[in-house]
């Protein structure tokens, strides 16, 4: 990547602020209001700018972009929440204790194995017969089955009993156990770990499980042997790293001595240092931080990524590299670094960022500047106007365009919607919809009849195959919620017709169209589109039945025109429809508005897990 100069308009603002620093108050982001929660009462319309609060994913995604319609209000679907049937646990104690076919034992020890792993559910019931069975069982597979179960259930009491399985298992077996013995620092493990940091038979896995191990008791009398380990080259690659690991949490100060001859080797041996350095002495980060340049990517990466947890004031001198390194890891440790300490200079170096070939570095370099734009309102101006020095139709990074119109909706950059329409063109759909989702976020009334002209082009695109492009939809869906904010009654003629099942469009631009239609028609409860919008609320059980979004969208419009009349068919998808559709907690928002009581709050979702080979009878 090249090196771009300051920006001018970035630089102009910057010397505006250092000579009249009242400038700055100009620039700063507008407060984030309750819109993201409006009242529940009459007094309800949506209008104006989005202040409200964006939750925007870490890797930004064109299609998937938060939309006003959703956002006001903004709603969440119920809590999934999965359950064991109550008496699942008791069967599973019942048959390990008293089923004779082994098979049906093992079965129920690995479920609750099982249980205890992946339902975060407690199985402290059977903690007594677990113990029982690890005591007087003979059968390996049965013998680790309930091992598992005990490791995973967190049942400290067997940790003898697991030990001496350890002992006589195989690696993959000491692989299930042991892990349980390190995290409950279980002394009597010191003998089975020690003698294997000298076994040069023992397996890379069983040797890691020991110096993990005696670095968990802190066992200073295993700093010897690791560091014998870490010496000698004729060792594994895995084993040495494990034993430098270990004396770096053992003995920081032997970690240190270590690294010194480790430092001016071969790319091994500088990686081999950064696992000795990665303690908690400030000498060793400064060391670490001298392989930050370091000609090896590897190497690189991991100093950086050791320094950015341990010390990333160390990393600041080498931004000026770090920020163009060629390992994308690099780079996204040089623009979270960058964060912590930003200055103007930064800011410009993660505006450039933006367009990194890299998706995650560039995401990240988004969030970046968001937060700092939103804490440090001195830098708020520079990051919007370098930002908006991107928006141009002849600029070919169109990963730089896209971050930076989602950057500037999330600070809440009002003022670039007429930057917006030129790239409603733009060849990628990433650019074309962003660009027409910000203006759907904070839409200009000065350019209310250039937004209705682009809407009825784009729809003559829908209405035609022949002339629709990939992005048509996604885009009118932004721009007919942008015409409704700025109420564009002219848009009329082309939303009703997305009343009819089928129409041209599909469920995205339908589903806006009809909140548009609320939005539109607001207060003005007409007969004939209470009917027509009852009927596509109630069209569940048709093949196809209609789409859910266009449905919650027609039940949010009876809201929006105040259909005081269609409370019972508001009242009927609160009771009947699925709440993960968000329907029920739309029509519940709506009734304070409709002049009736609140609904009950809606539960969370229970949901029963299954597929065990042992079952409770019926």
């Amino acid at each position: 990547m090249c090196i771009r100069p300051l920006r001018i308009r970035g630089a102009l603002l910057i010397i505006a602020m250092m000579i009249l620093p009242e400038v700055s108050l100009a620039f700063q982001a507008p407060a984030e209001s309750g819109q993201a929660s409006p009242p529940s009462d009459d007094s309800f319309s949506p209008q104006g700018p989005y202040f409200g609060k964006l939750v925007i994913p870490d890797v930004v995604r064109f299609d998937k972009l938060p939309m006003r319609m959703h956002l006001e209000p903004t709603l969440v679907p119920p809590k999934i929440i999965n359950t064991l049937d109550d008496r699942m646990v008791p069967l599973f104690i019942r048959a390990l204790r008293d089923a004779t076919d082994l098979e049906v034992q093992t079965v129920a020890a690995m479920s609750l194995a099982r249980v205890a792993q992946y339902e975060e559910l407690s199985i402290d019931a059977a903690t007594d017969q677990i113990l029982a069975t690890l005591r007087t069982a003979q059968n390996p597979a049965l013998l680790y089955a309930v091992a598992l179960a005990a490791a995973n259930g967190n049942i400290q009491q067997a940790a003898p009993e697991l030990l001496e399985l350890a002992r006589k298992g195989n690696d993959s077996q000491k692989a299930v156990i042991e892990p349980a013995l390190i995290r409950w620092k279980f002394a009597a493990a010191k003998e089975l770990w020690t003698p294997r940091l000298s076994d040069p038979a023992s397996s890379e896995s069983t040797f890691r499980l020991a110096a993990e191990g005696m670095a968990s008791l802190m066992e200073t009398s295993a700093v010897a042997p690791l560091s014998d380990v870490v010496a000698n080259e004729a060792m594994p690659f895995g084993k040495r790293t494990a034993a430098a690991r270990s004396v770096a949490i053992l003995d920081p100060a032997k970690a240190l001595t270590l690294s010194d001859p480790l430092l001016k080797g071969n790319e091994l041996s500088r990686l081999l240092a950064l696992s000795l350095l990665d303690s908690t002495s400030p000498e060793a980060w400064t060391k670490a931080a001298t392989l930050c340049p370091d000609p090896s990517a590897a190497v690189a990466s991991n100093a950086w990524t050791l320094l950015l947890e341990r010390s990333p004031n160390l990393l600041q001198d080498h931004l000026p590299i770090g920020r163009t390194h060629r390992d994308s890891t690099v780079r996204i440790a040089a623009a979270r670094t960058m964060k912590l300490f930003p200055t103007p200079e930064r800011c410009t170096w993660l505006n450039e960022l933006l367009d990194d070939s890299h998706i995650h570095v560039r995401n990240v370099s988004r969030q970046m500047l968001v937060d700092i734009a939103l804490q440090e309102q001195t830098l708020y101006g520079q990051i919007a106007g370098e930002s908006a020095d991107n928006l141009k139709v002849e600029n070919t990074n169109w990963q730089g365009i896209e971050q930076s119109l989602i950057l500037l909706g999330q600070i809440r950059a009002t003022q670039y919607s007429p930057l917006c329409y030129p790239l409603l063109k733009y060849p990628r759909d990433e650019v074309s919809v962003s660009a027409a989702w910000l203006i759907h976020l904070f839409p200009d009334e000065s350019l209310r009849d250039q937004l209705l002209t682009t809407i009825q082009e784009t729809e003559q695109e829908i209405l035609k195959p022949e002339l629709m492009k990939s992005d048509s939809i996604f885009k009118q869906q932004h721009l007919i919620q942008a015409g409704a904010i700025l109420r564009i009654k002219e848009m009329m003629p082309l939303l009703e017709p997305k009343l009819v099942k089928g129409s041209p469009g599909g469920m995205y631009e339908r589903a806006a169209a009809i909140w548009a239609i609320g939005m539109l028609k607001e207060r003005n409860p007409d007969p004939t589109l209470m009917k027509q919008l009852e009927g596509r609320i109630q069209d569940r059980s048709s093949i196809p039945p209609e789409f859910e979004e266009v449905r919650r969208a027609s039940v949010m419009a009876l809201g929006l025109i105040r259909a005081k009349d269609s409370i019972s068919v508001v009242r009927e998808s609160y009771e009947v429809d699925s709440a993960m559709t968000l329907i029920p907690q739309t029509a519940r928002f709506l009734m304070p508005i409709l002049g009736e009581p609140p609904l009950p709050e809606i539960p969370d979702w229970n949901e029963l897990v299954g597929g065990w080979k042992l079952n409770p009878s019926n």
